[in-house]
């Protein structure tokens, strides 16, 4: 379908004079051309109009509003270009943040994930705004209780959606999810585990700090198909190294998985189990493939048992 200017504008409650304006100084929505010289919009267009009134109507910039959306519309490779350059609503995230402004906080983390799901939001918006107030840690703006209030903010929307999924998955655990021993920094394996429910997988969450004996204990009563492990920074690779040797020591019979976004397979070259693409949905296409691949089993030659070294594409996260 193709709408003129007043029908668009009567589609999504924005005048005819705001949608050239728009177009004019932001380049965004960008109709076809008849001969003539008519616009002639899309569905697609349609929706990104709708889109950026709602981001403008929450208060944010319309500049910033026309990057969000333009960044939403871009294709894979685009977005890897443009991965350098931080989300507009980054910036927007981390000043209510200092405000201790949690509706703020809500309302944008909840708008993203309607409008685009819950990996983007994660990646793109929540992880970089903590990597932002963490980075200006110790500054007069930025105190340590500003950062444990967005981390509890994020921790609470993704504990909200686990509450909605569950069940999915069934009883039985496919994929056990933890942090070795010393790591405490778990959103990021969380934010996975939401991915993995999604794709109706079974998912035993242990969180932080597991104690590698401890990680034995469950993966032995429990039998999950796949373990996988998460750590957030260089510091943690000890600890994680010792979990994956004592889980590949003792056999337990399920495929070994490492998740640590910010870090490259260089940094773990002898560390037991597969490493996971960065991107939330990366990883969990890897881990649901490799379930696939060995019928929900864990005897399979990817077990821990089999001792397989770490591998993959690491980049920034979290």
């Amino acid at each position: 379908m193709h709408y003129t200017v007043k029908g668009t504008a009567t589609a999504t409650g924005v005048s005819e004079s705001r949608l050239r304006t728009w177009e004019r100084r932001y380049g965004v929505p960008a109709p076809e051309r008849t001969d003539s010289g008519q616009r002639r919009y899309s569905d697609g267009d349609i929706a990104v109009v709708r889109r950026m009134a709602a981001l403008i109507l929450s208060g944010v910039s319309a500049s910033n509003a026309a990057d969000a959306v333009r960044m939403e519309g871009t294709s894979e490779a685009e977005l890897h270009e443009a991965s350098s350059r931080p989300h507009p609503l980054v910036e927007l995230f981390v000043q209510k943040t200092l405000a201790f402004d949690q509706g703020w906080l809500l309302r944008i983390l909840r708008d993203s994930v309607y409008s685009t799901g819950w990996a983007p939001t994660m990646e793109r918006i929540a992880f970089p705004a903590l990597e932002q107030l963490s980075a200006g840690w110790g500054e007069a703006s930025v105190s340590a209780a500003n950062i444990a209030f967005a981390a509890e903010v994020i921790r609470c929307e993704v504990g909200a959606q686990l509450a909605q999924l569950n069940g999915h998955g069934g009883h039985q655990p496919q994929v056990l999810l933890g942090c070795p021993e010393g790591e405490s920094h778990d959103l990021g394996l969380l934010a996975l585990s939401v991915m993995l429910r999604q794709r109706d997988l079974g998912v035993l969450y242990l969180g932080p700090d597991v104690r590698p004996e401890d990680l034995v204990t469950a993966v032995r009563q429990a039998k999950p198909s796949a373990v996988c492990l998460h750590v957030a920074t260089r510091a943690q690779l000890a600890g994680l190294n010792r979990a994956a040797r004592t889980l590949v020591v003792s056999r337990v019979p399920a495929q070994l998985s490492l998740y640590a976004p910010s870090l490259a397979p260089k940094d773990m070259p002898t560390i037991p189990g597969v490493q996971l693409p960065a991107g939330l949905a990366a990883a969990t296409e890897r881990i649901a493939g490799a379930l696939r691949s060995s019928g929900n089993g864990g005897n399979g030659r990817n077990g821990v048992g089999g001792g397989s070294t770490a591998k993959g594409k690491g980049a920034a996260g979290n």
